[in-house]
């Protein structure tokens, strides 16, 4: 956990940030190297495990089967959650509270914050994955919608498969949310589900589900491949200069912070912006084209280090 910074560490980061040379060496726009991994839980259906310099997530999607949503009967469902383990409560301590003292009062503030702050990143999360095409599409916008959730649909209205994607956060050292999106769309490419059989029952309109019992007759998520990523864009002092991948002292530092999810094609399937500071119509076109080039090329990246690994189980 970092400490609190002072104000004349802001001013230092802010300065080095204005030159286009932050404390670690790397440029505004610079991704700090990331391992990750993948089927590194056996017991779910898919997993991986991402390290981003000091930040650790670890993210496993389970199917299960279900009912579909009534509004959307022919879809199938995705459901997301963000935890944190106990190593990691310092990050919400730092963003929360200065010079605590570790009473029970600051302890309920601290477990309050983490809870709204799961649920913000759950919310983002799910539109990260799933986004949603407005019918009237821009330039920006992507055709493509993610995972595909017609395929998941086993008997219309009635049955489907519901996809959970858990999401640990095991230490957080900056950029926690842009880690969660690596990982999560590593372990939905890494997620294999079961081939069901649909049996008519003796009813009309009944029908069972029969399970394959072989665990490698199974299929992959439909669409995996295309569900987008998040870069995490961070304004840092009074001039119109943003970084990529903030460290813990260079988040005290944000003005706001722009994610933009954006898919293997570089295009851009959603936008959200934190902070209370607004956005000039032409310094934000031009976030957003730096982040679709940045998400390419993290998108590259995460591909190629798992063919290195050999092909995604």
């Amino acid at each position: 956990m970092s400490a609190q910074i002072s104000v004349s560490e802001r001013k230092f980061i802010e300065r080095s940030i204005d030159l286009d040379c932050r404390l670690d060496g790397r440029s505004r726009l610079d991704y700090r190297p990331f391992e990750i991994d993948v089927g590194v839980v056996p017991q779910a259906n898919g997993s991986a495990h991402i390290k981003l310099g000091p930040t650790q997530v670890l993210v496993g999607v389970r199917v299960e089967i279900g009912e579909p949503d009534a509004k959307k009967p022919d879809q199938g469902r995705v459901f997301c959650s963000v935890d944190w383990c106990g190593s990691s409560d310092g990050w919400i301590q730092l963003h929360t509270l200065a010079g605590s003292t570790g009473n029970s009062k600051e302890a309920a503030e601290v477990k309050h914050v983490q809870g709204v702050v799961s649920a913000s990143l759950e919310q983002r999360l799910k539109r990260c994955l799933v986004p949603e095409i407005p019918e009237k599409a821009t330039a920006f916008h992507s055709t493509s919608k993610g995972l595909n959730l017609e395929s998941l649909v086993l008997v219309a209205g009635s049955r489907c498969w519901n996809v959970m994607v858990d999401c640990l956060i095991l230490s957080a050292g900056g950029n926690v949310f842009d880690a969660i999106s690596i990982a999560a769309r590593a372990a939905l490419q890494n997620t294999t589900i079961p081939k069901v059989k649909i049996i008519a029952g003796e009813d009309d309109g009944e029908v069972e589900l029969e399970l394959s019992d072989d665990p490698m007759d199974c299929e992959k998520l439909e669409g995996a491949e295309h569900v987008p990523l998040c870069v995490t864009l961070t304004k840092v002092g009074s001039k119109n200069y943003y970084i990529v991948d903030p460290t813990p002292e260079e988040e005290q530092c944000s003005t706001l912070q722009l994610t933009v999810a954006v898919n293997d094609l570089g295009s851009v399937c959603g936008v959200s912006k934190t902070g209370v500071n607004g956005l000039e119509p032409m310094s934000l076109i031009q976030m957003i084209k730096d982040a679709q080039k940045i998400g390419e090329l993290l998108i590259a990246e995460q591909d190629n280090l798992l063919n290195e690994k050999g092909p995604i189980q």
